[in-house]
């Protein structure tokens, strides 16, 4: 449903939450309209969750690097002990590619 204004609220929202500190541990905002693919997609929430001594470094198609990857963001997001809160906006496009 384009036009309807639904990116203009999130990021309002998500500004709104990080500006009163309502989520401890941080609020991110990742838009991913020009994301082609969901492989991409990871690469981009590593980048964001990454650490201080951590060096993202791309992977191949291979099952188990992918697999890998999707682990360590898992593993990123659980080091929060607080509030947390993810905003990912235009990733619908991504979430049937992956599907398919």
């Amino acid at each position: 449903m384009p036009g309807l204004g639904k990116s203009s609220l999130l990021k309002n929202v998500t500004c709104f939450l990080g500006d009163r500190d309502i989520y401890k541990d941080g609020v991110i905002y990742i838009d991913f309209l020009h994301v082609q693919t969901f492989k991409e997609s990871l690469q981009i929430l590593n980048a964001y969750l990454k650490e201080e001594d951590y060096f993202y470094q791309s992977f191949n198609d291979n099952q188990d690097e992918f697999q890998h990857e999707i682990a360590k963001v898992k593993g990123k997001i659980m080091r929060f002990t607080k509030k947390f809160l993810f905003a990912l906006d235009n990733i619908d496009h991504l979430v049937k590619e992956n599907h398919e």
